[in-house]
């Protein structure tokens, strides 16, 4: 359940999902504080969620007031007819902001940003003395004393911290890690280190104080860190009624530090083991793919030696075939020999029962008588 409603005695949030970030989770503290008063014009910076617009835009209705929202990286629309949406960074779009009386910062969250916006919001008239309010988010860990970058390109080279993309925070690591909060998102670019000059939201808060000593501040741990910046003349209404939630803080302060420190390292560990999940998925389906593809290989070999076994049969079968023809050829050649054999026995035989006719007398007297008429044939013819 969410939109703040009662579940069995539990207030749900503003928003869905783990990771809660909005500054609409603030809403019944805006809503105390501006109980009465009569804003003529509310200014959101950062409206990407535009989950806090609907809330404001709510507040808005009672008195028909102007609501401004600047934010360079969406196109946003809201079914009320007294919204002003600005896209431009906030530094160029509060300056067609012309009079306002409550505003809700929530843009880039690093020093130069916010510092810029509070001397800018400063000059920005205000309908009467009990104005402006500021409520500022993102002044608690882990933005409170290191920069972090939406979109780095509109902070000046010489204004930006030393960074990294890609790496988080965690709670229980000074440093940076591929592990914690925001880790692998490109939208968010943290400082590599925390701490020091120009270092953070709740740094520049403490430096515009410093700077204009005619204003205080609040803080209110959790969800991230919620500031109220109010000017010390304004209304003694009012002054009562952050006095009250000072004492408030006093009390519980601790108690809600030590619950967002628990939300945070659990949101972390989460993070952690998600990512570890993702590995071991990927790992598993690596080997799953792995496995279908040796599969895949293994059905080809098998029909690979199917097709070679089966040729192998077959050449197998012409060999004994041709075998066969050898062996027949063989027994033919063989029977040939036998024959040319005999037939040669015979032929010898022959001669020599020629040789021994040739040589009888009576063959001798034969060929004498017959010799003249032989040679008087050649002669005459």
């Amino acid at each position: 359940m969410i939109d703040g409603q009662d579940n069995f005695g539990i207030n749900a949030p503003h928003q869905s999902g783990p990771f809660l970030h909005s500054m609409a989770n603030f809403s019944s503290i805006f809503e105390r504080v501006l109980a009465g008063l009569c804003p003529q014009a509310y200014c959101e910076i950062g409206v990407e969620g535009q989950i806090l617009s609907r809330k404001i835009i709510e507040m808005a209705r009672i008195h028909s007031s102007k609501v401004y929202g600047i934010d360079p990286t969406i196109d946003n629309k809201q079914d009320y007819e007294n919204y002003i949406f600005i896209q431009k960074p906030s530094h160029k779009g509060l300056s067609d902001v012309t009079l306002c009386d409550v505003y809700f910062v929530d843009g880039d969250h690093n020093y130069y940003t916010v510092k810029g916006e509070l001397d800018l919001i400063k000059k920005i008239p205000s309908s009467s003395s009990d104005f402006p309010l500021i409520f500022l988010h993102d002044v608690g860990w882990p933005q409170d004393r290191r920069d972090s970058y939406y979109l780095p390109s509109y902070v000046p080279e010489e204004s930006r911290q030393a960074s990294i993309s890609g790496l988080g925070v965690d709670p229980e690591i000074s440093g940076l890690t591929k592990f914690g909060l925001a880790s692998g998102d490109p939208n968010y670019v943290f400082a590599d280190a925390r701490g020091g000059v120009k270092n953070g939201v709740l740094t520049a808060v403490e430096d515009f104080i410093i700077e204009n000593p005619e204003w205080s501040y609040l803080n209110i741990p959790g969800i991230f860190g919620l500031c109220i910046l109010y000017k010390q003349d304004i209304c003694e209404d009012i002054l009562n009624r952050i006095s009250d939630l000072s004492s408030a803080v006093t009390w519980l302060g601790e108690i809600i530090s030590i619950l967002e420190y628990n939300r945070l390292k659990n949101l972390c560990e989460t993070y952690r083991t998600h990512h570890h999940f993702s590995l071991t998925t990927n790992s598993l389906n690596k080997q799953i793919l792995h496995g279908a593809e040796l599969e895949k290989k293994n059905v080809v070999a098998v029909k690979e030696k199917d097709r070679k076994d089966s040729l192998i049969k077959e050449l197998q079968l012409k060999q004994s075939l041709l075998n066969q023809e050898i062996a027949e050829a063989h027994r033919e050649s063989y029977n040939a020999r036998r024959i040319a054999v005999e037939a040669n026995n015979k032929a010898e035989k022959l001669l020599a029962d020629n040789l021994l006719i040739s040589s009888s007398w009576s063959y001798l007297i034969g060929k004498i008588i017959t010799f003249p008429a032989r040679q008087f044939k050649k002669i005459f013819n």
